[in-house]
């Protein structure tokens, strides 16, 4: 450790993947053990589940990070001679030898998450029986393995025991311990939600629409999930607009179907991030806005008449893409 702090750095060293920044060191045991430890220089050590999240989460948005990061150590060793070549390669190596461990289909299919990778890789490999729910209802796997904010947050520490403790029952009855209520459809309709749109926040919203009865006149819960139900799948725009009170003050339910079957364009490269950031920029607009209309609108026309009268821009679907790559304005398909 330097006098001001610990070396920067990643190293895999007798079975264990070290982390250091210059405030604090995180310890992690990778596969089939998954834990992980950090302490700085004024603290001692404690468990961690946030810390090496956050760095996991960076490692995964690389797509197939197991063939990547070989191709990187190769490129690296190859250069082994050139400035910082040597600890760059450390770095990847210590990555790669904590991704291989894990089994490839399992890791594949983490990859397709964009949040709570690792409370997920934990899950898996210290309750297998919960394994199966990453691969066959993505949004409730998120939910369980992250139990105590869908439950109590005291029961954090012993979170593992109580995914042991449900993982063999049905889905309905995971689900309904969650909060999202006792109804036979509610497994389904979280099944429909793809891996890569899987947030706590949406889910927190959608249990709320599950479980509330505060709706306005128009917002009529069992029409609500009847779209829901009906539709192909639950993206950020269904979601969004369907679960959150405020939002659906602005668009009636036709206007959100054809939102949402002109903008949720997926790719496996993630090229329609931008697409989707700007919806959220949108989402977040209509929510500070002071003024609620008398009538949801009903047309995107007035929706961006209203959005540009009061300077917030209406511009998704306006941006280019890198490699010169052409707008995308209409659903063209589904990866």
């Amino acid at each position: 450790m330097q006098k001001n702090g610990f070396n920067q750095g990643t190293a895999f060293k007798n079975g264990k993947l070290y982390l250091f920044s210059r405030t604090r060191v995180i310890v992690v045991k990778p596969w089939p053990e998954m834990r992980a430890w950090t302490r700085t220089r004024t603290t001692g050590w404690k468990a961690t589940r946030d810390l090496v999240d956050r760095r996991l989460d960076i490692v995964l948005e690389t797509p197939d990070v197991l063939d990547a990061y070989a191709s990187q150590i190769s490129l690296w060793g190859a250069a082994s001679g050139a400035s910082g070549a040597a600890a760059e390669l450390r770095r990847q190596f210590g990555w790669w030898e904590f991704c291989r461990r894990v089994p490839r289909d399992l890791l594949l299919q983490i990859e397709c998450f964009r949040e709570r990778r690792w409370h997920l890789l934990a899950m898996a490999a210290r309750c297998p029986q919960a394994a199966d729910l990453i691969f066959t209802n993505p949004a409730l796997a998120v939910a369980l393995s992250s139990l105590w904010v869908f439950r109590n947050r005291a029961e954090s520490g012993r979170a593992m025991s109580l995914i042991r403790r449900m993982a063999g029952r049905k889905q309905r009855e995971i689900a309904e311990w969650l909060g999202f209520g006792s109804s036979s459809s509610t497994a389904t309709l979280l099944s429909k939600i793809p891996a890569r749109w899987v947030t706590v926040e949406r889910l927190l919203y959608l249990r709320t629409l599950l479980t509330s009865h505060d709706f306005t006149s128009r917002a009529d819960a069992g029409q609500v999930l009847k779209r829901l139900r009906h539709a192909p799948q639950l993206d950020p725009i269904r979601l969004r607009f369907y679960t959150d009170l405020r939002l659906r003050a602005f668009a009636s339910d036709d206007l959100v179907e054809k939102l949402a079957n002109k903008y949720s364009v997926v790719y496996g490269s993630g090229r329609c991030e931008l697409i989707r950031e700007d919806f959220s920029n949108l989402m977040h607009d209509l929510r500070r806005s002071i003024e609620i209309p008398e009538q949801p609108f009903c047309s995107e026309r007035a929706l961006r008449a209203f959005l540009s009268a009061r300077d917030m821009p209406y511009d998704f679907g306006a941006q280019k893409y890198a490699r010169g790559e052409p707008m995308l304005t209409a659903a063209v398909g589904h990866g």
